[in-house]
């Protein structure tokens, strides 16, 4: 899809129009939210830091840093950026001394008509860093290590890898980063970069630290990021699988496989939930305090008896209404104050009130989400008096 530049491309403002969108879209493909983008500004004393034309994108996998920093040119936004590489493990300074990633062929490949260049200029430089680390991790002649990687590249084709020298010379870490994606069109965990079909996953981060002298795997270590990307997760538990010396990353990899719909807990009734609190709202209206807009959780009501004048406080309560992730499996928590009968106005005391909401209204078609509250309603109408003489003491 063409970018929606102005036609003179020339102009400042069309290089500005372009790089917003098109950093907009390079963070929308971040699923993990490892990138950031920072130090935008102009390079040109004659102009504002608004109108940029160098920035730098930060990648970080636990502690690991990339910077590639990128530098436009305002009077000629047609022609490539230069590229500036730094990072934590000392790849950049391989980079200058062998020209590892042919910056000059990925640069031949710009086009700014391309709203997703940029995407494709950091899918590029991470495809030629990927083959260069996997040469030189084969080179080592580690068993164990080929194995792993010849399994890897029978199964998947999206996982990438980092040689990161130690402190001791004679070790080498070797570490296999991995995305396991649910997908919605299927069962296959193995993502291929369909950034439309994706649903949710985790990043797993394994760690081998290999004896050059010996050709020895001495341990093996894993590590996660979790995707947030998704409205769709509701809670991480984190309980990921242990990573014995003696398994294989690939058998590690369909174990947790197996246990992501228990390590990730999806919404799956949100909407169930969204729309009986709905319902209490607008059955509550005239009483209402607030309520949660986004996850529809929880909503509070300040209730006067519809006896009471319009002066008399008496006989009024405040409802707090909270409906929990096992909805409807579990009943709303229902609590209430009696605010001018406290023992102590410095201090309100909760009391819970024991409602049973009938399971059908929500479980059986069509919902019947109105009239559930409306019943509610009825009963805590009915019953204020109650609620005050019960714990007004």
């Amino acid at each position: 899809m063409a970018s929606p530049l102005v036609t003179d491309l020339k102009s400042v403002i069309s290089l500005q129009t372009y790089l917003n969108i098109a950093l907009k879209k390079l963070l929308e493909s971040d699923k993990y939210q490892i990138l950031k983008v920072t130090d935008q500004r102009s390079s040109r004393i004659d102009l504002e830091d608004e109108q940029y034309d160098i920035f730098t994108l930060v990648y970080t996998i636990l502690d690991i840093t990339f910077k590639i920093t990128l530098l436009f040119d305002n009077k000629h936004p047609l022609l490539p950026p230069d590229i500036i590489l730094e990072d934590t493990i000392g790849f950049d300074k391989e980079c200058e001394k062998e020209n590892i990633l042919s910056l000059n062929s990925i640069i031949f490949q710009w086009n700014i008509k391309d709203e997703n260049c940029l995407i494709i200029l950091m899918n590029n430089l991470k495809k030629l860093f990927k083959e260069y680390q996997l040469n030189k991790a084969i080179k080592l002649n580690i068993p164990r290590i080929n194995f792993e990687l010849s399994t890897l590249m029978s199964v998947c084709n999206n996982f990438n890898i980092m040689m990161i020298p130690h402190e001791v010379s004679v070790y080498e870490k070797i570490k296999v980063i991995i995305p396991l994606e649910k997908k919605s069109n299927n069962n296959n965990l193995i993502s291929f970069d369909d950034t439309n079909d994706y649903i949710y996953g985790v990043l797993l981060i394994s760690e081998f630290l290999v004896d050059k002298s010996s050709n020895e795997v001495v341990s093996n270590s894993i590590d996660y990021i979790f995707s947030r990307k998704t409205k769709l997760i509701k809670r991480i538990n984190k309980k990921m699988p242990k990573w014995e010396i003696n398994i294989s990353l690939h058998d590690y990899m369909k174990e947790t496989e197996m246990k992501l719909d228990d390590i990730i807990l999806l919404k799956t009734n949100d909407n169930i939930r969204r729309e009986f609190v709905t319902a209490i709202i607008s059955e509550f209206n005239e009483y209402l305090l607030e309520y949660d807009p986004l996850d529809f959780s929880y909503a509070s009501f300040y209730i006067k008896h519809p006896k009471d004048g319009a002066d008399l406080q008496a006989n009024s309560i405040v409802l707090f209404f909270y409906v929990g992730d096992e909805f409807p499996q579990r009943d709303p928590v229902v609590t209430i104050i009696v605010p001018y009968h406290q023992v102590n106005p410095d201090r309100s005391t909760r009391h819970d009130i024991k409602y049973h909401f009938n399971k059908k209204y929500f479980t059986e078609n069509p919902k019947r989400y109105q009239e559930a509250a409306s019943l509610f309603k009825k009963y805590i109408i009915n019953n204020i008096t109650q609620f005050i003489r019960e714990y007004k003491n």
